[in-house]
């Protein structure tokens, strides 16, 4: 049965419909009363419309500055001694990093979007396919850099052992064991995007089911770190993540996201704005704390500090760092409007795609302008480029979404 055009081509905000556990709304599908068996009419010209919260994609932008940020600054000041001062972020006077914000922003939009289309299992799979292609992307563009970078620049980057010998590095990269410096980060993405099928069905029994679950198996790696030294828990070695420790960055977000909590969350600091003080306060205390290396003074230092496995002081501190943006967002909701930010939510809709472009820009700029030794000059110039290509990326990125949603549909092509 055809449906009828007063009740196709109509723009629906998703958002408005409450969410059941957890695979879609519970708003009743459309009827057609002539429809004597009452079966949902499928309307393949309904264009469903999902709101978009900016302040997220604004969360997500600002956690693609800090990556740049970090990435730029640490090699220029591991391999080529820049000394100069460099523009703070909070991970950089901290104790987690960028990636724990990438990685929950990340696990936030699975769940807010994924679970509201008809196969959240197949589209996640499918996501992760596409992201293994472009980790193979971005790889075959560095590995030319191993042949010509000098032996200093391996030590960090772990260039050299994907060609010698190539053969066994390659495996442990496709099988997501190793990586070159910052693949970590898309490597551990791809792996959490093919566990969220398994997520998704413990999310269907219970959102607490799969929270308990996850917080059991994170807690069962910190044990492991205890016992075993930690560079036999790391599923691989050097830069790489654990997963079943970074899981828990990812799917508790993904439940949040499912509940649509940044709403009530919002809601929350709006209600209190002298919370978002003393969270800045406490990332005060948190710097000076790293600055002066307290944690040196805890029994089990490393196993409470450590990134690989995600550990305690890691996964609080980057739980306090997105509660920090949220606030400052909160109070600065009347301005959100301005350039700066929107410029932030572009970096944030796009924000994979900036994020694996700039790897191989990172390597190069980096080692271009450390070479030539141009001190702060050079460091600012370093980032503003780097800051400016991926600016163009988004811009890109947006354009193609936009020619993408102003093509008619296939369907309303073929009726008119």
């Amino acid at each position: 049965m055809r449906c009828s055009p007063g009740r196709c081509g109509r723009s629906i905000e998703r958002d408005e419909a409450p969410i059941n556990a957890f695979g879609g709304s519970r708003r009743r599908p459309l009827k057609d009363p002539g429809n004597a068996g009452g079966r949902a009419v499928a309307c393949p010209e309904e264009t469903i419309v999902m709101e978009r919260d900016q302040r997220i994609d604004i969360l997500r932008g600002i956690a693609i500055v800090t990556i740049l940020l970090n990435h730029i600054s640490i090699p220029l000041r591991t391999l080529f001694h820049y000394h100069g001062p460099t523009i703070p972020t909070l991970t950089q006077y901290g104790y987690s990093s960028a990636a724990s914000l990438f990685v929950a922003m990340s696990g936030y939009m699975v769940g807010m979007v994924y679970l509201k289309r008809p196969s959240p299992m197949k589209a996640a799979v499918k996501r992760a396919g596409e992201l293994y292609v472009i980790n193979l992307i971005v790889l075959a563009v560095i590995v030319p850099l191993a042949y010509a970078a000098p032996p200093a620049l391996d030590s960090y980057w772990k260039l050299r052992p994907m060609v010698e010998p190539p053969f066994a590095a390659l495996i442990r990269f496709l099988t997501l064991l190793d990586a070159p410096a910052f693949l970590d980060v898309l490597q551990l993405y791809v792996a959490l995007l093919l566990l969220t099928p398994v997520a998704i069905l413990l999310l269907r029994r219970s959102p607490l089911l799969l929270a308990g679950c996850s917080i059991l198996l994170w807690a069962a790696m910190q044990v492991a770190g205890v016992v075993f030294t930690p560079d036999r828990v790391v599923l691989s070695n050097g830069h790489s993540l654990n997963v079943l420790a970074w899981q828990l960055t990812f799917f508790l977000p993904l439940i949040a996201g499912a509940l649509r909590l940044h709403h009530r969350i919002f809601a929350w600091f709006e209600a209190r704005p002298a919370a978002t003080a003393w969270i800045w306060g406490a990332l005060a205390v948190s710097a000076l704390a790293r600055i002066v290396a307290a944690e040196r003074v805890l029994p089990l230092t490393y196993e409470l500090v450590n990134r690989p496995l995600n550990s305690p002081v890691w996964l609080f501190h980057s739980a306090l760092v997105l509660a920090g943006y949220i606030g400052l967002l909160t109070w600065l909701r009347g301005h959100l409007q301005l350039w700066p930010f929107q410029l932030l939510a572009s970096l944030g809709r796009n924000s994979l795609n900036v994020f694996a472009a700039s790897i191989p820009l990172i390597y190069v700029l980096s080692w271009g302008f450390g070479s030539l030794d141009w001190g702060f000059a050079g460091y600012l110039l370093a980032f503003a480029t780097l800051l400016g290509l991926s600016l163009a990326i988004a811009a890109w990125g947006d354009r193609r979404k936009h020619r993408k949603k102003a093509r008619p549909p296939v369907a309303a092509s073929q009726a008119a």
